[in-house]
């Protein structure tokens, strides 16, 4: 079994994804696009205790615990890690990483209101309006600086880095205590999903740009 060393860096992409013509557009890419780092973690905190597999692509969350303002720039979660997730060296194996930044990012989404995969327009409880829109992923890289264990108990940030015209990317670090384990990013693209297609498939993606009302809320990570 591999497994990876402190300083070494892994990026897994979706490049061949039968979307990926439709999704990505280098009008993504523009050079007035918005590149912010934020500020101080955010006191809103959401435990999260359950662990992730692919077994289990919708994990149940605890509900959101916020103590802090708002506008609070960064969310965070917290996960303690599984047995299933170390390797046969006893520590994290890379690709664990990748499962608990989506479901950090997930968590992130919910916590303001948005569902990862709606069926229908939602609608917050002021009575805004948020489009049934999904976020495939098209990049996700991880850069690693120290090793976890079983039953070490880390903390996942989730900040909002970008949002573009259509895509959004986050930045999620992974700490025990003060201490940094890893760092990485993930690039979504708002879509709407088309259950069925002129062609009879389905599971079609159609890319389009990000609601306005949706925005909104991910500014409050930014």
């Amino acid at each position: 079994m591999l497994s990876r060393l402190p300083g070494t860096q892994t990026h897994l992409g979706q490049q061949s994804a039968s979307y990926a013509d439709d999704v990505v557009r280098s009008d993504d890419r523009d050079p007035d696009r918005l590149n912010l780092v934020c500020g101080p973690a955010s006191e809103a905190r959401t435990i999260f205790d359950q662990g992730i597999s692919s077994a289990c692509p919708q994990p149940h969350f605890p509900a959101f615990v916020e103590t802090g303002a708002l506008a609070a720039m960064t969310f965070s979660i917290e996960r303690r890690i599984e047995f299933r997730d170390t390797d046969a060296a006893g520590i994290v194996h890379f690709s664990a990483f990748f499962p608990m930044m989506e479901a950090a990012e997930h968590a992130m989404l919910r916590s303001l209101g948005i569902s990862v995969l709606p069926d229908t327009e939602t609608f917050l409880a002021d009575g805004t309006e948020l489009p049934p829109v999904t976020w495939p992923r098209i990049a996700a890289n991880c850069r690693y600086c120290a090793a976890a264990r079983f039953e070490d108990l880390l903390r996942i940030e989730v900040q909002v880095t970008r949002i573009g015209n259509t895509s959004v990317e986050y930045q999620c670090r992974f700490s025990r205590e003060d201490e940094l384990i890893a760092e990485g990013t993930l690039t979504a693209v708002c879509c709407y999903l088309n259950h069925t297609s002129q062609h009879g498939t389905t599971g079609h993606l159609t890319k389009t740009p990000i609601p306005e009302s949706i925005r909104k809320l991910l500014t409050r990570h930014q």
